[in-house]
């Protein structure tokens, strides 16, 4: 019984009886037979039969073996193709020109049945295996193109994490500058008659500090999303004892300054760390402060978030606000999470800092 198909291999030799032999042999093994008893009609069925092997005559009329190698190995289509040369010539210098015309193996006529299939199945394995390497190489030369496509992506990714983070510092400082321009205005405006002319220029002057503002927040979206803060309008209430945390002294200025024309007393703290001390005091004192605002970051020192679970530990009801020119921070937009009673973004006028004290005081 035949066994399965091995491969298609072209035998070429113009002697029948010898091309009988052999298309015999290697059938009988499983393997698909071409036999075709010229060089002519061994180049035209190659294209026909894309052999996995051939199995060539050197010593053939009008166009030898070594002819048909050499069109063989010019044909892109054919010039992998692996050829064994067979010969009555023992010669090694035949040889030598067979291995240099580009054949895998030389065979010398008489051959014994056993040798030339053990050759046939190694010089197919070689080929499959080749077959298979190259396979696997433009497999690895596609992921090379893919990783190249990613890495390059991840570069621009960063490049471009880069510039958020650069333009989110600048317009952190830009909006604390902002926060001075307006709340001072707004101080100003409520101590002047709404007739005099420099309530005009003054009202101008915000008009323009906030398209400034807006243009801040653009910067700071971009830098890091958006994540809008739910706002309440509430009347305002004026009383109470009020804490401020914030490094910028202008911003503790500007705070204080309406804070005291609200009618709250102020106190100040640069950092967490005098909050704590500050609050633990008026705590011990029986004077306790009725609201801390706290500012989210503090460079190299405590910020807000580390500020207010200290606070918990020292009072459980504190009371404490959240301020930072990051207006999209997850921290300003879900404060509750974090122990906070309520969100300030910065820049902030006076009555937006009174309609905030007015909604934890109530």
């Amino acid at each position: 019984m035949p066994t399965a198909n091995k491969g298609t291999i072209l035998i070429v030799n113009d002697h029948e009886e010898n091309l009988k032999n052999l298309s015999s042999i290697l059938t009988k093994n499983g393997y698909i037979v071409h036999p075709v008893i010229s060089a002519q009609l061994a180049l035209k069925a190659v294209s026909q039969c894309q052999p996995d092997l051939i199995l060539l005559d050197i010593l053939m009329p009008d166009m030898g073996g070594y002819e048909v190698c050499e069109c063989l190995k010019a044909n892109e289509e054919s010039r992998d193709i692996p050829v064994i040369f067979i010969s009555v010539v023992e010669d090694i210098s035949a040889k030598v020109k067979a291995f240099q015309m580009g054949c895998v193996d030389y065979m010398t006529k008489p051959f014994r049945e056993e040798e030339i299939l053990v050759r046939i199945e190694l010089h197919l394995k070689l080929r499959q295996m080749e077959l298979s390497l190259k396979a696997a190489n433009a497999q690895l030369q596609q992921k090379i193109t893919e990783q190249k496509r990613i890495t390059e992506q991840l570069i621009q990714s960063k490049k471009m994490a880069a510039i958020g983070t650069l333009a989110g510092g600048i317009a952190h400082e830009f909006n604390n500058i902002i926060g001075i321009i307006t709340g001072n205005i707004s101080y100003a405006l409520s101590q002047i008659n709404e007739n005099e002319e420099l309530f005009e220029v003054l009202s101008d002057v915000q008009d323009g500090a906030n398209q400034a503002k807006k243009l801040t927040q653009r910067l700071i979206t971009f830098a890091e999303g958006d994540t809008p803060i739910k706002t309440t309008k509430f009347d305002f209430k004026k009383s109470g004892k009020i804490l401020v945390m914030d490094d910028q002294e202008a911003i503790l200025k500007l705070t204080g300054r309406l804070l005291n024309y609200m009618g709250y007393e102020a106190a100040f703290a640069k950092d967490g760390e005098q909050v704590i001390k500050i609050y633990q005091e008026a705590l011990k004192s029986g004077n306790p402060f009725d609201v801390v605002i706290l500012d989210l970051t503090i460079p190299e020192k405590m910020g807000g978030i580390e500020t207010i679970k200290e606070l918990l530990k020292i009072d459980p009801k504190v009371k404490a606000l959240v301020s930072s020119g990051y207006s999209i921070d997850p921290v300003m937009a879900n404060f509750q999470d974090y122990g906070f009673c309520g969100a300030l973004p910065k820049p902030y006028t006076k009555k937006q800092l009174s309609e905030t004290l007015n909604q934890i005081l109530k």
